[in-house]
């Protein structure tokens, strides 16, 4: 097995944190379903929410909570707003 390293861009704009595969979440929760709106007014389906380990830059982990598997989303967003 490859061990890919998974990039998460930092959104200062995101209300909300969002990624694309939910084979990466811990305590996944199929549900959770809802709709979310971009700030274009596009619209796309939440699948489930779960949580993610991070591995930060010191070589901590950090757990981060509420993130919503949006299976069309290209691009892993955390929130900072």
């Amino acid at each position: 097995m490859q061990n890919k390293k998974i990039i998460w861009y930092l959104d200062n704009e995101a209300s909300n944190h969002m990624c694309g595969d939910k084979d990466k979440s811990i305590e996944f929760d199929e549900a959770i379903s809802s709709n979310f709106t971009f700030a274009d007014h596009s619209n796309v389906a939440i699948k489930g929410k779960g949580r993610i380990l991070i591995k930060l830059k010191d070589e901590s982990y950090r757990f981060i909570g509420d993130i919503y598997y949006i299976p069309t989303v290209k691009s892993n967003i955390l929130s900072l707003g």
